[in-house]
């Protein structure tokens, strides 16, 4: 394995978009939801340096199958539990590659009537997108690789506790 990102690298851009946020919607109250399990870390450490009034919920979704391709169904494993309904909100995903899961979730999230809905994403890929939707938030722009670490599994077994993001070499 190969470290794309290390942690030092992350934390500086995490309090860099944190302050971006604060910035564009400073003194308004904030629904962050985080999609779990990828966005777990990466979702903690964003909110640490939120300034805003918060409140936090988290839903987790499924594309992908027991292998490292999206199976195309999008499913809800854990339910949004929390009323959005005129609130700002910000939904917090680990990364944005087909566009798929994202968009999906944000059509949900539209249909819950909220104020505004805002994207924040750790890592996106671009070149694998298959479906129009960009992040409002993008941490870091990647290469198509298989990362891991930070939160990022490798289907669904270890290294989510590894500090860096890493490639296989």
């Amino acid at each position: 394995m190969k470290v794309l990102l290390t942690h030092q690298q992350i934390q500086q851009r995490v309090q860099q978009m944190a302050n971006d946020i604060n910035q564009d919607l400073r003194s308004e109250e904030v629904v962050f939801i985080g999609i779990l399990n990828g966005a777990f870390m990466f979702f903690a450490d964003l909110l640490k340096h939120i300034n805003l009034k918060t409140k936090v919920s988290f839903v987790q979704l499924s594309s992908y199958n027991e292998t490292n391709t999206s199976s195309w169904k999008i499913i809800f494993v854990k339910e949004l539990d929390l009323n959005i309904e005129g609130k700002n909100v910000i939904a917090v995903d680990d990364i944005i590659d087909t566009g798929r899961t994202l968009k999906y979730f944000v059509d949900y999230l539209s249909n819950k009537k909220p104020l505004s809905i805002r994207t924040a994403v750790l890592l996106d890929k671009k070149s694998k997108r298959e479906v129009k939707f960009e992040a409002d938030y993008v941490w870091f722009e990647i290469p198509p690789y298989f990362v891991f670490g930070y939160g990022l599994d490798n289907i669904g077994w270890y290294d989510r506790n590894l500090p860096d993001i890493y490639i296989k070499n």
